[in-house]
C-alpha cells in the first residue's frame, strides 16, 4: 500500500494541493496528518475510492503511481557495482 503526499493526490486528481488539504480536513477525502508535522498523507486505496465515487478518470492516479514505482526501481547503472561486488566476493557465483 502506498501513502501518497497531498501533491501527488493533487496531481492525480487535477486540483491544487491546498484543495486536497481542505478535503482531508473536512473529511471529504480520508487522510491523516503525520504526527509532529503539518504534512498529510492519503492511502492509495482511499484515492481509488474517491475516484470511483466522484467519477474521476483514473489515468491521473495511474501516472502518479507509475512515477512512484519507476523512481523506486534501481537502474542498471546503479545495480552493476553491487552485482560486481557480490560476484567478486562470492565463490559460489
Amino acid at each position: 500500500m502506498f501513502y501518497l503526499k497531498t501533491s501527488e493526490v493533487a496531481e492525480a486528481l487535477g486540483v491544487c494541493p491546498r484543495t486536497i488539504c481542505n478535503w482531508i480536513d473536512s473529511g471529504k477525502l480520508p487522510g491523516f496528518r503525520i504526527p509532529g508535522s503539518l504534512h498529510r498523507r492519503v492511502t492509495e486505496e482511499e484515492v481509488w475510492k474517491f475516484i470511483g465515487k466522484h467519477n474521476i478518470p483514473a489515468e491521473g492516479l495511474l501516472l502518479v503511481l507509475n512515477k512512484r514505482i519507476s523512481s523506486m526501481t534501481p537502474t542498471l547503472k546503479q545495480t552493476t557495482p553491487i552485482i560486481s561486488r557480490i560476484e567478486g566476493d562470492n565463490p559460489f557465483i
